[in-house]
């Protein structure tokens, strides 16, 4: 289920669309729920690519066995992302 959130009903998500840096949110199970312009910005997939989109991690990381090592190291981590980076494939074929 796709929830719109008006930026006029919450500033805070209006922020944190338009931040300059890459923010993105996960729900429970994985699937990304808020993907914002600075994660626009750097990959080339705009928001309507990747929220909700059951595909999404696999246009990311197209690498299935670079997938599972950044998932394990996900749990592992139990959810701390500092000092982390992300080899993400971009739209252009870029990483």
């Amino acid at each position: 289920m796709t929830v719109i959130i008006n930026d006029n009903e919450n500033p805070f998500f209006g922020a944190l669309r338009n931040l300059p840096v890459p923010f993105s949110a996960f729900d429970p199970n994985y699937r990304v729920v808020f993907w914002n312009r600075g994660c626009e910005r750097i990959t080339g997939y705009s928001a309507q690519d990747i929220v909700e989109n059951p595909k999404a991690w696999e246009i990311l990381f197209p690498d299935r066995d670079h997938r599972r090592r950044m998932f394990m190291e996900w749990i592992d981590r139990k959810n701390d992302y500092q000092d982390w980076e992300w080899d993400v494939t971009c739209k252009d074929g870029s990483v």
